[in-house]
């Protein structure tokens, strides 16, 4: 069986192929019809792909140009952490239901 053929010609060819794809090859291949947008899709996905993950790792390894902000920022963080009112002030468990504390 030829994959994507709707009615076979004989045992080994197509005579017709499903909606989407285009007989090729005599009826010996049914190929996916958008196949050639793919050709142009996945590179161009890849290279964004590509271009954010070195944008990311150069981030990551760059040198911290503003130690003031990154300190107020990291102090607000902490701040911003839900914690319970009790003594020592720990966070709450991840599992915590907020909707049904009174």
């Amino acid at each position: 069986k030829i994959s994507g053929c709707k009615a076979c010609g004989t045992e080994s060819t197509c005579r017709e192929c499903e909606d989407g794809y285009e007989l090729e090859d005599g009826g010996q291949h049914c190929l996916y019809g958008q196949r050639l947008s793919w050709f142009v899709v996945l590179p161009v996905v890849g290279s964004l792909f590509a271009w954010f993950m070195v944008d990311a790792v150069r981030a990551h390894w760059r040198d911290n140009v503003n130690p003031a902000a990154l300190e107020a920022g990291l102090l607000h963080r902490f701040r911003m952490k839900v914690r319970q009112p009790t003594e020592g002030n720990p966070r709450y468990p991840l599992t915590a239901a907020f909707h049904t504390m009174s």
